[in-house]
Parts: C-alpha cells; structure tokens; sequence
C-alpha cells in the first residue's frame, strides 16, 4: 500500500512538472518563432461596416520587410519608409508599438514559413488579416 501512495505521489508530481515545463516555454517559442526577417505577401479588410473599407491587396514585387529581433521590430518599405518599435508577446497576442505611436493589438500564428497578423479595427468593424513570407 505504501508503494502505490508513492507511485501516485510521482506520477502526480510527473504530471505537475510537464505541465509547468510546457507552461514556461509558450512565450519564448512564440517569440522565436518570429525573429528574423518576413515580407510582406498580402494583406485585405473583410466584414467592414463600411462595405467600401474591404479590401485585398497583394505584392509581388519590392515588398516591404518586417524584421523581428528580441528587443523590438523594424519594417522597410523599398524607396519609402522605415518604421520601428517594441513589441511584447502574451499567448498568440502581440501588441506592437511604432515609434511615436499607440499600440496595436494583434493575433498571431506562424504556419511553417508564413506568418499572419489579425487584427480587428473597433471604429470600423474591419478584420485586417497581415501576411508576410519568411526570408
């Protein structure tokens, strides 16, 4: 009897530590998962109150590049503009914030060499879906 107590005893304290071990690695992976450098594939606005707010554009020549280190992010547009910023990760939830700007709230997930960001605009009811390709 005082083996099962112990047996028990191990395979819950077996259960507890997988599952603060897999708890403490969400973050960092996710974090891992987008440093590097991503271009700009696609982007449209779907279920917009204002049904002229929807749209679908798509890139296939000098797309913009966003690049993730693990203290902020950095976006060039070819021949135009340069953004920066800091971003924080909780779950699938980023929120990033350019330089002299407010933050975004965004859902993420990154599917083998594709990342996408969805965010959705409360002024305009308009769900932004971002893709990007990994380079």
């Amino acid at each position: 009897m005082l083996m099962k107590k112990i047996l028990s005893l191990f395979a819950v304290g077996l259960f507890l530590m997988a599952i603060a071990v897999s708890c403490k690695k969400d973050d960092p992976a996710a974090t891992n998962a987008l440093l590097g450098s991503w271009t700009f594939t696609s982007a449209a606005a779907t279920g917009c109150t204002d049904a002229g707010n929807n749209f679908v554009e798509t890139c296939t020549t000098d797309c913009g590049v966003l690049t993730f280190t693990a203290t902020g992010f950095t976006f060039t547009q070819p021949g135009t503009t340069t953004e920066t910023g800091t971003y924080t990760i909780s779950g699938s939830t980023i929120t990033s914030t350019k330089t002299g700007s407010t933050a975004n709230v965004s859902t993420f997930s990154v599917v083998g060499t594709i990342l996408s960001l969805v965010e959705v605009k409360a002024a305009t009811n308009c769900t932004e879906t971002t893709t990007f390709t990994k380079v």
